[in-house]
C-alpha cells in the first residue's frame, strides 16, 4: 500500500453517496523523516506572549530529497483532533543540509486556548461532578449538566484532561459493548448572545465536526446558549468554539479564554510530492505534548 491519505467509507444496502453511513479518515506513513519541535515561552510577536503557542519546527531529512523539496514537500499540523484550524501545505522557508526550516517571519502560531471541561456518564444511577439531573422516562435517558460559564477572564488553572477525547465505559456490572446505554445530555452555557457567530460543542464526542449536530441555540429569555447530543455512557471531554458567520475555523478563545500553559497535543504529517506516479507521500509523522515537548 502505498503511503498518503485514505478515507474509509461505510454503506448500507448499496455503495451511493446517500446511503453513506459514515466515513473516517486514515493515513499511511512512511517514517523517513525526524520532525523537532520546540514551543518557546517567548514567540516572535511577544504580544503572544502567555497566550499563544508557537511552534519552532525543524525536520531532518537525511539524503531523501534529490529533487526540489522547497517545492514538492507540504507540512501540515493538527492541533488536538481538529481540522477546522489545521495549518496545512506549508511549505519550508528555506533548505540547508537536508534539513527542512520553517522560519516564517510571525512564527508558526496556534491558540493556546484552555483545558477542556469534561463531565462523566458511566452510570445513570448517580449524578456525578458537572452533571445537575438525570431523567429516565420510556423513551430514554436524558443528562442535563450544570450551567457552565465563559472562562475569559479566569487565571489558568491545571487540571487533567484528556485533549478532548473519550471513553466510552459503562458501569463495571455493565458490559460496555452490549448493555450501554445512550442518553441525550443537555448542555447550558450561560451567557450574552454573541453577534454574528454560532457557538458549538466540540470535541470527540461529536468528531471534532462544526455541523447542525453540535451547534448551540441562544434562548433568549434565559440569556443562555443550549445543545443536546445524543452519547452513549461513558467519560466525555469537550470545549466551546466560536464560529463567525461566513467562516470555517471556529476559536475557542471568545469563550474558553488563551493561555500559553494549556496542555495541547500537535500532529505533524510531512508530506512529499512524488512525480511517478504522482501522488502525496506522507514521510513524516509525530505526534507531541505541548507540556512535555520532544
Amino acid at each position: 500500500m502505498l503511503s498518503g491519505n485514505y478515507i474509509l467509507k461505510v454503506y448500507i444496502d448499496n455503495p451511493s453517496d446517500e446511503n453513506v453511513i459514515f466515513t473516517r479518515r486514515f493515513f499511511v506513513i512512511e517514517p523517513l523523516a525526524r520532525i523537532d519541535v520546540r514551543i518557546p515561552y517567548y514567540p516572535k510577536k511577544l504580544e503572544y506572549t502567555r497566550y499563544k503557542q508557537q511552534l519552532d519546527v525543524l525536520i531532518q531529512t537525511p539524503n531523501m530529497f534529490n529533487d526540489e523539496p522547497q517545492l514538492r514537500t507540504f507540512l501540515t499540523i493538527q492541533q488536538n483532533g481538529r481540522w477546522d484550524n489545521a495549518k496545512v501545505g506549508m511549505k519550508p522557508t528555506s533548505v540547508t543540509s537536508n534539513t527542512l526550516n520553517y522560519d516564517f517571519q510571525n512564527g508558526i502560531v496556534f491558540d493556546g486556548g484552555n483545558q477542556f471541561r469534561h463531565f462523566n456518564i458511566e452510570s445513570y444511577w448517580y449524578q456525578s461532578m458537572y452533571v445537575k439531573q438525570i431523567i429516565s422516562d420510556p423513551d430514554g435517558y436524558v443528562v442535563i449538566l450544570h450551567t457552565t460559564y465563559p472562562r475569559t477572564d479566569k487565571p489558568y488553572e491545571t487540571e487533567i484532561d484528556i485533549n478532548g477525547h473519550m471513553l466510552i465505559q459503562a458501569r463495571k456490572d455493565q458490559n460496555t459493548n452490549t448493555e450501554g446505554e445512550y442518553a441525550w445530555v443537555e448542555f447550558w452555557l450561560k451567557m450574552p448572545k454573541i453577534q454574528d457567530a454560532d457557538v458549538y460543542i466540540l470535541g470527540q464526542l461529536n468528531d471534532w465536526q462544526l455541523n447542525g449536530k453540535s451547534v448551540m441555540v441562544y434562548d433568549n429569555g434565559l440569556q443562555m446558549y443550549h445543545g443536546s447530543i445524543y452519547l452513549k455512557q461513558g467519560y466525555y471531554d469537550y470545549i466551546y468554539a466560536v464560529l463567525p458567520n461566513g467562516e470555517t475555523r471556529a476559536s475557542v478563545t471568545p469563550i474558553e479564554g488563551d493561555h500559553w500553559e494549556t496542555d495541547n497535543d500537535y500532529t505533524f504529517y510531512l508530506y512529499y510530492r512524488e512525480r511517478v506516479p504522482e501522488y502525496d507521500r506522507i514521510v513524516g509523522y509525530m505526534t507531541m505534548n505541548s507540556k512535555t515537548q520532544n
